[in-house]
């Protein structure tokens, strides 16, 4: 009786937890996946600078920068060989919220990052590039 009670209690806790520790995790499905089902999220997303902030790199001829990409493109990567590659151009729901694949395929709130992303943003919006960067006030504007 005991083991069947410790197993009940692990299956459980199993389907409440592994979406949380999965948070994060996964492979990245890109912004056009998002938009399935947050197409109104996405609309004021494509309307906000980080949805075009590639473009800046373009214009200055600077796309294959390895200093200017982590904070121009989402899903960044340095091999140590000098090889760079990213997911996706700008900066996009996975950039803030992580890799999505895991909430695509669970559909479940809690294996996406939902959380506090300020250290996200400080990163990139330093006071070289963003001198008036105030992250409360942007939260507020919306990033989206």
């Amino acid at each position: 009786m005991k083991r069947t009670i410790s197993l009940l209690i692990f299956c459980f806790a199993a389907l409440f937890l592994i979406p949380v520790l999965s948070t994060g995790a996964g492979e990245y499905v890109g912004a056009g996946e998002c938009k399935t089902c947050h197409s109104d999220i996405y609309a004021a997303w494509e309307k906000n600078a980080h949805s075009s902030v590639f473009d800046i790199l373009v214009e200055g001829e600077h796309e294959d920068n390895a200093n200017c990409l982590p904070c121009h493109t989402t899903g960044f990567a340095s091999a140590g060989d000098g090889t760079i590659s990213y997911e996706e151009k700008n900066i996009t729901c996975e950039n803030c919220h992580g890799p999505g694949s895991g909430h695509v395929k669970s559909q479940s709130k809690t294996a996406i990052d939902r959380g506090d992303r300020e250290e996200v943003c400080v990163k990139c919006h330093i006071s070289d590039w963003s001198p008036a960067f105030d992250y409360e006030e942007y939260m507020e504007r919306g990033v989206h």
